[in-house]
């Protein structure tokens, strides 16, 4: 899910960054650019673990 969207002063272009967190509570950083959403509270696909 996505917890933050943030605006960088001083860039051009992808000046939106946005702060993802994983089902593990881990937490990603990645312009919004990047950002394809799937689902509403639960995600409609799931993606193999990597080992």
């Amino acid at each position: 899910k996505i917890t933050d969207i943030e605006k960088k002063r001083g860039q051009k272009r992808r000046r939106l960054l946005a702060t993802i967190e994983d089902k593990n509570g881990n937490s990603f950083q990645t312009i919004l650019d990047y950002v394809f959403i799937l689902g509403d509270a639960e995600p409609y696909i799931s993606l193999p673990e990597v080992d």
